[in-house]
């Protein structure tokens, strides 16, 4: 019944960017919906954040992303010690924020935890995630997420901004910085992923970026009325509206249109108040 485990040579630790992301809500998802509407949402959840290159022949070169998943929990490794440097900051919060965009306009809010330190992957034939940088992104989802939002590490922002390896060699740091920051928000309890506004930046026509804000403030109006009578629930899509909100009145491309971005502000509920802050 012994039999002596090989493990390959090409698993081993590499400095990476990990993201852990998960659906919002899921336990009761399971508990209410059928197989088939779970179904959708996982799919949906995989198609978002599957990397298209997924399985590229050498990551040693530019950062290429490795995914993982398990029941609604995904994990994404990207190495970033490699021969060409691509931004590979710039890429994983571009990932992110896209697919976070696409799945909330379609009522399908995650969150999660970015974080950066050593990690390794396995192969085709031995599946394998794991170092600290992976559990490090597990707590920040677990213990500092809270809302619907992707959180990222302060030593993410630490070292982003105190070296070049982060940053694509093709530019210079001033320029990387300038596409790298506004996808990043600022709080009380730390540096998050502003999806919104890096669906905005991502250069999509404004007419499918118009469809974007409005689904998603249909999909949180949904929300707001279906969890009215659980606070616990209300607490992160009134945060999840408030953001949307903030957004709104911050877009530099709806500011600069003739939509009347008051037809995109959310009501608050009667009887509810927004939070004070994000």
């Amino acid at each position: 019944w012994e039999r002596d485990l090989v493990v390959p040579d090409s698993i081993s630790y590499r400095p990476s960017l990990v993201s852990f992301l998960d659906i919002l809500g899921f336990r009761e998802l399971l508990a209410s919906a059928s197989a088939d509407d779970v179904a959708k949402h996982l799919l949906e959840l995989k198609r978002a954040t599957q990397p298209i290159d997924q399985g590229a022949p050498d990551d040693t070169l530019a950062s290429e992303p490795k995914w993982f998943q398990v029941s609604d929990a995904i994990v994404r490794i990207r190495h970033f010690d490699t021969q060409y440097k691509d931004g590979a900051l710039y890429y994983e919060l571009s990932d992110l924020g896209l697919a976070q965009a696409s799945l909330a306009g379609q009522g399908v809010f995650i969150r999660g935890g970015l974080a950066i330190g050593d990690a390794a992957v396995g192969t085709d034939e031995i599946p394998l995630a794991f170092g600290p940088a992976v559990a490090d992104a597990y707590e920040l989802e677990a213990k500092l997420a809270v809302y619907p939002r992707i959180v990222i590490s302060q030593k993410v922002i630490d070292q982003y901004r105190s070296g070049t390896e982060l940053k694509a060699q093709q530019h210079s740091s001033e320029y990387d910085e300038k596409a790298v920051l506004p996808m990043i928000r600022s709080s009380s309890t730390g540096p998050w992923l502003d999806y919104m506004s890096t669906a905005e930046a991502s250069g999509i026509e404004f007419s499918t970026y118009l469809g974007f804000c409005n689904r998603h403030k249909e999909q949180l109006a949904r929300c707001l009325s279906e969890f009215a009578s659980d606070p616990r629930k209300m607490e992160k899509y009134l945060w999840l509206a408030s953001y949307h909100n903030c957004h709104v009145r911050e877009s530099i491309v709806l500011r600069d249109s003739w939509y009347p971005e008051e037809d995109l502000i959310i009501e608050k509920p009667f009887g509810w108040d927004f939070p004070s802050k994000l």
